[in-house]
């Protein structure tokens, strides 16, 4: 099965009024990526790491957004427009 993958940005404030909204939406399996919530997972296992990759720390700065994922069909599109076309109504 294909699977088309929608991510939205938002300020590290705002993340949870956006899941909220999302979830109200229909958005389902959110996946939330944050600056400082990876920060704090590297430091709080920081025996588990000999290294942390360049690149990923690059990607994970300033990051303050949520993902979620929908089929890549006719249903998948026609869910994925609904939520972005309620988050635009905002």
């Amino acid at each position: 099965m294909q699977w088309i993958e929608a991510a939205f940005r938002s300020s590290p404030e705002d993340i949870d009024a956006l899941c909220e909204r999302l979830t109200a939406l229909g958005a389902e399996g959110l996946v939330i990526e944050d600056e400082a919530d990876f920060r704090r997972f590297l430091e709080q296992n920081r025996q588990y790491w000999d290294y942390v990759d360049d690149e990923l720390l690059e990607r994970m700065k300033g990051a303050a957004r949520v993902k979620f994922y929908v089929t890549d069909d006719a249903h998948g599109r026609e869910k994925l427009s609904r939520i972005t076309g309620g988050l635009l109504t905002v």
